[in-house]
């Protein structure tokens, strides 16, 4: 694996790399892109997954999988320069939703089983964000009034 430790960009959905979470995916150390949905993992992501690219990822696609595990603080593996989409909709992550890059346009957490509030989102919404999607958790609490207005805004097409 020595000589893809320059490869920036993997998309490798719905390819059969699961069961177990491919553990080489941390040794790429130049990553901006990664896309494994749908690809049978049933694990349990490694912790220090999420601190494995500083500032550099534009894309995450970790969905359609059956990985276990407590999302971290996702704003410091993005890019703060350029607006990115992360999915990890349709596995079993659980705890509160982690505060996530203000550069951000697409956010699917749906279907898993995230809990606690919501109200660290409207650092996102005055942004780019153009798709939020977070049904299917646990999550409670207030909807906050920035997401009434992201909601109005997207439906009026301001």
């Amino acid at each position: 694996m020595s000589n893809l430790s320059s490869v920036e960009q993997i998309d490798l959905s719905s390819c059969m790399l699961g069961p177990s979470f491919p553990k080489w995916i941390q040794k790429l150390k130049s990553l901006n892109y990664l896309d494994i949905a749908n690809t049978n993992i049933s694990d349990t992501i490694p912790v220090e997954f999420w601190t494995l690219w500083p500032s550099q990822l534009t894309h995450l696609n970790l969905s359609s999988n059956n990985i276990t595990g407590e999302v971290t603080y996702l704003s410091s593996n993005f890019n703060p320069n350029v607006i990115s989409r992360i999915d990890l909709s349709s596995n079993n992550f659980y705890g509160s939703i982690p505060y996530v890059p203000s550069t951000l346009e697409w956010l699917d957490l749906s279907r898993n089983k995230l809990s606690g509030g919501i109200f660290f989102l409207c650092e996102v919404v005055d942004g780019q964000l153009s798709f939020l999607d977070l049904s299917d958790n646990s999550l409670t609490g207030q909807i906050p009034d920035c997401l009434w207005n992201f909601c109005w805004n997207l439906v009026n097409g301001y």
